[in-house]
């Protein structure tokens, strides 16, 4: 056994905390290794009492998302006096020198942990929190495990420090997830978990002011209802993302729970000026990466939330960037707004070309001179159409010229989204 740490000033140790002592009814992991059936003797138990407060339906939800079977949820009129029996017994051993006896929690009730000290590896892996927990201002000396945790209520970790490991992989987070001003000074490790994606409810994770001293693993994680807030968070060079919406087949077969759904949402209520910052940043740690692909991918949400913002005038060019070409990521848009253009210029100098009464020079052209006059406008740098088309561009109606002109006007940019779309394919990564 190792000596515990020394509480800090203003904190409580976790003994303390009645929750806590529900949540290590059979003992606390007090070695380096992670004693598993110790766990699952303290998993059971709290599973037990928290079922009190699920509906049948909810139960059976709340298992499939923390990998545990429903009876465990079902246990408490089997194991209901044992576990409360346990409890007082618990209570009183580890606090022999505390005035006053603990209160038995209620399952529908608030959890309150904050300020508290963990002194001990804190393995709180496929339990169920029915209602909200607050770990604010808490300190994990250990490693923390909330691997397949499902958090049904708000989820506050605000300004709690982790010393070493934060495991979060697969928790699923059904209402708010508030991390912020968090300091993480160990990895941290968000991998397949989900945010959100319950009807009704909405989970905007929010990591504000956090400070990541080594790298998060947020790879597969689900963000349901929308993009994490960092504002303002100061995020490891080596932290990871899933830079695409849809899973792989491989990995909807590896995880049936991934089938139909996104790791970003399709669309989204949030705040489309912390959303467009959300994405800047994990942008800006991507492009550090070397990853410009992935790195486009969120300067794509960037800009789509940038369209959202201010007035009419304001959110047009953005749009038109969208619009036209993607935000300079799509090869097709470019070339078939040119094909578009060209077409359309190319019948229209057919048409007056056909038009009886004009000057010899157009009505002795036919429509491959049309298609090449089009065409020429559209790659005026060439010069194509004043070495070969002079007399023709001259002799057309002003009507036409003005045509002409635009379409030279239009295919530059066309031409700049088209140039952009082809470096961010083929660039060195």
């Amino acid at each position: 056994m190792t000596d515990a740490p020394e509480i800090p000033e203003g904190l409580r140790p976790a003994n303390e905390n009645p929750w806590y002592i529900l949540m290590t009814l059979y003992g606390e992991q007090e070695g380096e290794e992670i004693d598993v059936e110790l766990h699952k003797k303290n998993r059971r138990a709290w599973n037990a009492w928290v079922g009190q407060a699920l509906s049948a339906e909810e139960r059976v939800a709340a298992a499939k998302s923390s990998q545990i079977k429903v009876t465990e949820l079902e246990a408490w009129d089997e194991l209901g006096e044992k576990i409360k029996a346990r409890f007082f017994e618990e209570s009183n051993r580890r606090n022999v020198d505390t005035e006053g006896m603990l209160v038995f929690p209620e399952p529908a009730k608030p959890i309150w942990m904050g300020n508290t000290v963990f002194s001990e590896n804190l393995v709180f892996e496929n339990m169920v929190i029915a209602s909200k927990v607050n770990f604010g201002s808490a300190n994990f000396m250990r490693n923390a495990r909330f691997g397949f945790v499902t958090f049904a209520g708000v989820a506050v970790f605000g300004s709690a420090k982790f010393e070493q490991e934060a495991w979060f992989h697969f928790a699923n987070f059904q209402k708010a997830a508030l991390f912020g001003r968090a300091r993480f000074k160990d990895f941290v490790y968000f991998f397949r978990a989900r945010f959100g994606g319950c009807s009704g409810v909405r989970c905007l994770p929010s990591f504000a002011y956090c400070q990541f001293e080594r790298p998060t693993i947020f790879s597969r994680a689900l963000f349901c209802d929308g993009y994490p807030d960092f504002s303002g968070a100061v995020l490891h060079d080596k932290t990871s993302f899933t830079a695409r919406m849809d899973p792989t087949s491989d990995e909807v077969a590896q995880d049936k729970d991934l089938e139909g759904r996104t790791f970003w949402p399709q669309r989204t209520k949030q705040d489309p000026v912390s959303a467009r910052e959300s994405c800047a940043t994990i942008r800006h740690l991507l492009t550090q990466q070397g990853l410009p692909e992935e790195a486009h991918f969120f300067f794509r949400r960037e800009m789509r939330f940038a369209s959202q913002i201010g007035s009419f005038w304001q959110r047009l060019p953005y749009r038109s960037f969208g619009w036209l070409s993607d935000f300079g990521y799509s090869i097709q848009r470019p070339l078939w707004w040119l094909a578009g253009i060209c077409f359309l210029g190319m019948a229209a100098f057919w048409t007056v070309f056909s038009f009886p009464g004009g000057p010899p020079v157009l009505s002795e052209s036919d429509l491959g001179t049309a298609a090449a006059l089009s065409f020429s406008n559209l790659f005026p740098l060439f010069g194509f159409g004043r070495v070969f088309l002079s007399e023709v561009l001259a002799s057309l109606p002003r009507w036409a010229q003005v045509l002409s002109g635009a379409q030279t006007v239009l295919s530059l940019p066309l031409l700049f989204f088209l140039g952009l779309a082809l470096r961010q394919r083929f660039r060195l990564r």
